[in-house]
């Protein structure tokens, strides 16, 4: 049953405008998206093509899932359709979703690039760069280009740059071109910024805006001042009588202010007014009236102003902070000059490097992800190919659009002209979806600032439309969605409390408006039990909690203090709260702001027996693991490799000891260790043959020689991702990891590991060879690679940066090393207006050594960063906090003072909000606050008045009186086993066929499987004479099915490109197959295997699937050793579908009379078609949703519906344990029936 809309949520889904929609976190915005999607297709009078319908989000995953969501709100609407026509349309929109444009934006702009090739001289066939192919094309650029410039025969190039090294180092020119490389979708707007501008412009546009920072602190700051002289010099004449002076000086001030701001060239004045400045804040820092940070001097003014007088000023003085610093990066000024044209130098370099790139990258044929994007703007230049597009296009629709930067948003306004007020034929409709208090991606370059003129020129568009009905709650198209349905209510209401005080002064460009979260999680127990109109405390009730855990420095006998280990307090409070609140280990998403820590916290996760994944740790190619894998297929690759042998025996693959590696070595034949290890292989096979008995090591090596020697000779033969899992299985690796706390990382490890060639084996690349010396160069190339993130439904804590954490829930938040401040100190700025700046150099006048300085230039990009990042820190915070459905722990660090990494810290932007110190905390347990919490219940909204609190856990790892063990083992008794022990056998075969006729027939799998019968069907077929006209036309079981099978196995043999049976190759087809039967059949049955296959062929599905046959697998027998069994399964088709997604076909020959028969076989054949999908995922566990298909043949008509002659099972990732926990209780059973 869908979940019924808030009426935000409907107002959202109109496609009547263009829609800006603001979305809390967890008010379902993605699901809204979808929703809204389907609904175009479905109630838009134009009827829309899905193809003509574009929904853009900047994940795969993403677009994964709502493609997933999509279909399967489609799925369901046919099964509940009772319309012939209605159900008709919707399995047209269902047979077209295949190639709707749901993807990254990456993605649709590739596209596009292909469909003009020729406009964009690029060819249709590129392919993307991998980050090793990209690498190698930047660094072997970057060194021709310098060697081009460093030619002494063009003399003015050469000596540039040579003074730029002979100053900078080849270092920094390096990480310069490196940084501009990195920031390639700004760089022909800062190219064309050092074209239009010199160093006069430059000069003239950095003293303005100086001029407006001055102006605009100083006059608030100093009108202070002179109220705060008045007030001193009041007080005590006498010893402030010097200060009066100032008055005059600082009238002086405002007067070359008000000159400046009238019109006066700034140029002129400038360094005489900042010199002014310096004077006055001197004597203000001399008289100690306040402090270098700019805030009072306690110590002169504490006896003559009360505290709240002490605040006041203080709020004003702070203003002259970045007046202060600008007068002392000013001393600097002149080398201004030099840093543009230093700056030039490097543009005009990086502008070579980036032509010699283009080269390389047309010779490969590849481009990278911002090639895509700025082609894709490039591209759209071209009147034509807009046209052209937008008569493709109705809708396009972001989600995450707070994501975005300014040119892929000039992407979508070059497809959209209507946002810039230019009016077209044929109207797109834009929709975009998002939440700026969740922009955190500012490293990759997306900038918060997008989604405001988004919003701004939306509601411009729409307000220009004329024929447009505006309700009061709106705002020309921007919407919000208000309601979060995943935080509890105290939880909600700690992050109002704290955000919304966080956010509530905009201090820069880059802040944005806080939108309290409106709370609907257990409203309604509130509502129902609860007198609304007092107060309400949530105190001891099950509404969430908000945890400080705090560490502290414990004073010991001596002045000194030691530090208790954050991670280890955090390890033994969550397995403390696990316990006492029954909550699973996956309950816990433990995020930090960096992976600083990690470590140290997996360290104390696992001395606390307490299992985890870590998500996006960077070390995945130095995971053990991965490590003994490369090492193993080093060696299948080149045996005579000592060092890749010798580390495959060590690895817990094999488990060799170093001993055990010391004397293979010691042997004196061969040359290799490979050969002197098959040497010591046979000496113990010698021994064993003399009824000597071999020690568990030698039994190892024996194994090992085994198993290497097998896959050695497979290697050659079967593909690089069928390797890696010949070798988990032989190895029996699962069962080797099996229990440890590390094991689901190093599963996902391994499967990302198998992802990584199947992406290689894409490339065309099939050499063994080419991938070790990929992985190879990799590795030397030192590629930030991350571990593989997997969340799953595997008990286990899991792990993570606050934005990986981004777009997850967790029942209960840790917010680790929250202490931890956090500052990055950029070599390199780019500014919009002053455009690439970096610190200069000059000689110490003392030293004689070369030091770096701030210039005023750097000084103002600089902040601007600072404010930036700052900016971008509250909503770090905000995103952290909003992942907690009931529970936040906040852990830190502090001291008696707090000051470990306090100042910058998010436990201090916490603190700050809730007007709180450290200082405050002695004896300190619980705290109550009390707020307004806005709540959403049966469809109104109410403002309740709450109380809610906040506990505090000080030093938790050294209150003794915690026993986790005896809290586990208490009540525990000593267990006396009574049963009979009973033996069975290992390694038993259990097909799927065999599972699912004990499943649905036990007596039969007796008669089948126990006694050797055949099956009531084919013993009936088998009683029958085979002579001409006899009655084995009417051909049933498995005998027709087997035919019918062999036929549809090679239907890519007889399917034409077109989708159409050739009937002569159809026809040899069939004989070939039915004289390998070894049978005579007559000319009916062999009509009725052409008929079927022919009526097949002719069906919706497989003329959409035509193109994709090619590369399907027919008959694939697959098995695996699953706890010590072996479990078989052989399927007749799977096929990789349009979104990428492997299938699984089964071609099912069955007379079907009705419906019944046909629902009762559906659900006969389910566990089959599960077992069958348990190996798929197994397979491809990268793969998020998995579809398996009973294609009834009879039942293939011409021109038949499609759900009237197949069915589509659907799973996906999180139902693998329960399919595990379902197959395995029906082994045992099995087993129990044979014991």
């Amino acid at each position: 049953m869908e979940k019924e809309l808030t009426q935000e949520q409907k107002e959202a889904l109109r496609f009547d405008r263009h829609i800006a929609l603001t979305a809390n976190a967890g008010s379902g915005k993605t699901s809204v998206l979808q929703q809204r999607y389907v609904d175009i297709l479905l109630k838009d009078e134009k009827k829309p093509d899905p193809r003509n319908v574009v929904a853009i989000t900047f994940t795969r995953e993403a677009a994964s899932e709502i493609l997933n969501k999509i279909s399967q709100n489609i799925e369901n609407k046919i099964e509940n359709e009772s319309r012939l026509t209605e159900k008709m349309k919707l399995e047209r929109i269902r047979a077209k979703l295949n190639t709707a444009p749901i993807s990254t934006i990456h993605s649709f702009c590739s596209a596009l690039l292909r469909q003009f090739p020729i406009e964009t001289n690029i060819p249709p066939n590129f392919g993307e760069l991998t980050e090793i192919e990209k690498k190698e094309i930047y660094s072997n650029s970057t060194i021709q280009a310098l060697e081009e410039w460093l030619d002494k025969e063009v003399i003015e190039r050469s000596t540039r740059i040579r003074n730029f090294i002979s100053v900078f180092g080849m270092q920094r020119l390096e990480n310069g071109i490196k940084y501009l490389l990195s920031k390639r979708e700004r760089f022909e707007l800062l190219k064309k910024y050092y074209e239009e501008n010199n160093v006069e412009s430059f000069i003239l546009k950095r003293d303005e805006i100086i001029f407006n920072k001055i102006y605009n602190n100083c006059i608030p700051a100093f009108n202070k001042v002179t109220e705060l002289i008045d007030k001193l010099s009041g007080k005590n004449s006498k010893k402030f009588s010097t200060l009066s002076l100032i008055n005059n000086k600082i009238a002086n001030i405002y007067q070359q202010l008000e000159n400046i701001s009238s019109g006066s060239p700034v140029i002129v004045t400038i360094e005489n007014l900042i010199n002014e400045i310096k004077e006055i804040l001197k004597f203000l820092f001399d008289e100690k009236i306040i402090k270098k940070e700019c805030s009072l001097y306690l110590p002169t003014v504490k006896k003559i102003l009360e505290e709240d007088e002490i605040t006041y000023f203080n709020q004003y003085l702070i203003l002259l902070k970045e007046v202060n610093d600008i007068c002392d990066s000013f001393k600097y000024n002149a080398k201004d000059k030099e840093l543009f044209d230093d700056a030039k130098l490097l543009i005009e370099i990086t502008s070579d490097v980036i032509d010699i790139i283009n080269d390389e990258k047309v010779v490969r044929a590849g481009l990278d992800f911002d090639d895509q994007l700025i082609k894709t703007s490039e591209l759209l230049n071209d009147d034509y190919a807009v046209e052209k597009i937008r008569r493709k296009l109705k809708y396009i629709m972001i989600d995450e659009f707070q994501d975005t930067n300014d040119l892929q948003y000039d992407i979508v306004k070059k497809l959209l002209p209507e946002l810039k007020g230019k009016e077209l034929k044929g109207k797109l409709n834009f929709y975009i979806v998002g939440d700026e208090k969740q922009s955190i991606y500012g490293f990759r370059n997306a900038d918060v600032r997008v989604f405001e003129k988004a919003k701004k020129d939306i509601a411009e568009t729409n307000e220009r439309e004329k024929n447009l009905t505006v309700d009061k709650k709106e705002d020309f198209g921007n919407l919000n969605l208000t309601i979060t349905f995943r935080l509890a209510p105290v939880p909600a209401a700690f992050v109002n409390k704290v955000c919304g005080k966080l956010f509530e002064k905009k201090e820069s460009e880059f802040d944005v408006e806080y939108s309290p979260l409106v709370c609907s999680k257990k409203i309604s127990e509130i509502i129902e039990n609860e007198n609304i109109n007092t107060e309400i405390d949530l105190t001891e009730k099950n509404f969430g909690n908000v945890t400080f855990l705090i560490n502290d420095y414990i004073n010991t006998n001596s002045d000194e203090y030691v530090e208790i280990s954050e991670s280890k307090t955090l390890a033994i409070y969550i397995k403390s709260f696990a316990i006492d609140n029954k909550k699973k280990w996956s309950d816990f998403g433990i995020l930090g702001r960096t992976r600083k820590g990690f470590d140290e916290l997996i360290s104390a996760l696992q001395q606390q027996d307490i299992p985890y994944i870590l998500h996006a740790g960077k070390g995945f190619y130095n995971s053990p693991e991965v490590v003994d894998l490369c090492s193993i297929l080093s060696f299948l690759h080149n045996p005579d490799d000592n060092k890749s042998i010798a580390a495959t025996l060590r690895s817990p693959f094999f488990n060799i000891s170093d001993n055990g590696l010391y004397k293979i070595s010691k042997l004196k034949t061969g040359n290799s260790f490979w050969s002197k290890f098959k040497e010591y292989c046979s000496n113990i096979e010698n021994k064993i043959n003399r009824s000597e008995r071999a020690d568990e090591e030698e039994d190892n090596c024996l194994r090992a020689m085994k198993i290497l020697t097998e896959l050695y000779h497979r290697a050659a033969r079967i593909s690089i991702p069928q390797l890696i899992h010949k070798i988990i299985d032989m190895c029996c690796w699962y069962s080797f990891i099996s229990g440890l706390p590390s094991e689901n990382q190093m599963r996902a490890n391994v499967n990302k590991l198998i992802q990584i060639a199947r992406d290689f084996e894409k490339r065309g690349f099939k050499n063994l060879y080419d991938f070790v010396e990929q992985v190879k160069g990799t590795i030397s190339a030192d590629l930030s690679e991350s571990e593989a993130v997997f969340l799953s439904d595997e008990n286990a804590v899991n792990i993570m940066t606050i934005h990986s954490s981004k777009g997850l829930e967790f029942d209960t938040v840790c917010l680790y090393n929250s202490s931890e401040s956090y500052s990055k100190d950029s070599p390199f700025l780019l500014d919009d207006n002053l455009g690439l700046t970096f610190r200069m150099r000059i000689k110490d006048e003392m030293s004689n050594i070369d030091k770096e300085i701030i210039t005023p230039v750097y000084y103002l990009a600089s902040e601007k960063q600072n404010e930036a990042e700052k900016a971008e820190s509250k909503r770090l915070l905000y995103v952290a906090l909003t992942r907690a459905e009931n529970n936040v722990i906040i852990s830190g660090s502090i001291n008696k003072k707090g000051q470990k990494g306090y100042n910058e810290s998010f436990f201090k932007m916490i603190l700050n909000s809730l007007d709180m110190e450290p200082e405050n905390f002695e004896n300190l347990k619980e705290i109550s606050f009390y707020d307004i919490l806005k709540c959403y219940y049966n469809n109104k909204f109410y403002d309740l008045r709450i109380k809610f609190p906040v506990s505090f856990a000080f030093n938790f790892s050294d209150n003794k009186y915690l026993d986790f063990e005896n809290k586990v083992k208490e009540h525990q008794e000593k267990t006396v086993l009574l049963n009979k022990v009973s033996s069975q056998f290992d390694n038993e075969i259990f097909s799927a066929t065999k599972l699912m006729t004990y499943h649905n027939n036990p007596d039969e799998y007796v008669r089948r499987y126990l006694f050797g019968l055949p099956s009531a069907e084919d013993s009936e077929f088998n009683s029958i004479h085979l002579i001409e006209n006899s009655k084995e036309d009417d051909v049933i079981g498995t005998y027709a099915g087997t035919l019918i099978h062999s036929v549809l196995e090679r239907i890519k043999d007889w399917l034409q490109s077109d989708g159409v049976a050739d009937e002569k190759t159809l026809n040899n087809v069939i004989e070939t197959v039915c004289r390998n039967a070894n049978r005579k059949i007559g000319r009916k049955l062999f009509d009725r295997i052409h008929d079927e296959c022919r009526q097949v062929a002719n069906t919706t599905l497989i003329k959409l699937y035509t193109n994709l046959f090619n590369e399907s697998i027919s008959e694939q027998t697959m098995q695996i050793i699953y706890k010590n069994e072996i479990l078989l399964v052989k399927t007749d088709l799977l096929i990789k579908n349009a979104s990428g997604e492997w299938e699984i076909w089964d071609w099912k020959t069955n007379r079907i009379e009705s419906i019944d028969k046909k629902n009762e076989l559906i659900k006969y054949y389910e566990l089959q078609m599960k077992i069958y999908v348990f190996f798929l995922m197994k397979l491809y566990p990268e793969q998020q949703n998995f579809r398996a298909r009973l294609l009834f043949t009879r039942l293939a008509k011409n021109g038949n519906n499609d759900e009237n002659w197949f069915h589509v099972y659907i799973w996906n990732k999180r139902d693998f344990d329960n399919i595990e926990i379902e197959i395995q209780k029906l082994v045992d059973e099995v087993r129990t029936k044979q014991n």
